[in-house]
């Protein structure tokens, strides 16, 4: 459940932001039923049935998914 910038230090610095990014992966196993089997492409590639993610949900994972690290939630309290 690596974010991008813990495989590649030279992407940017491991902060709450990668954590997130974890949490959204494990989501997105749970989801799917499937342990480790996220892509790494995007979180929608490995969804069975993605149009049965409520649009609120989508959202919150597309956000803590998204590879740019500045794009992504700056802490629990945004994502909430």
């Amino acid at each position: 459940y690596m974010a991008p910038e813990q495989r590649n230090p030279r992407i940017g610095p491991v902060t709450i932001r990668t954590d997130l990014y974890s949490l959204a992966r494990i989501i997105v196993d749970l989801l799917n039923h499937s342990v480790g089997k996220c892509s790494q492409e995007g979180y929608r590639s490995t969804l069975v049935l993605p149009s049965q993610i409520p649009p609120g949900l989508d959202w919150i994972l597309q956000k803590a998914l998204n590879p740019a690290i500045e794009q992504r939630f700056a802490s629990a309290e945004e994502l909430l």
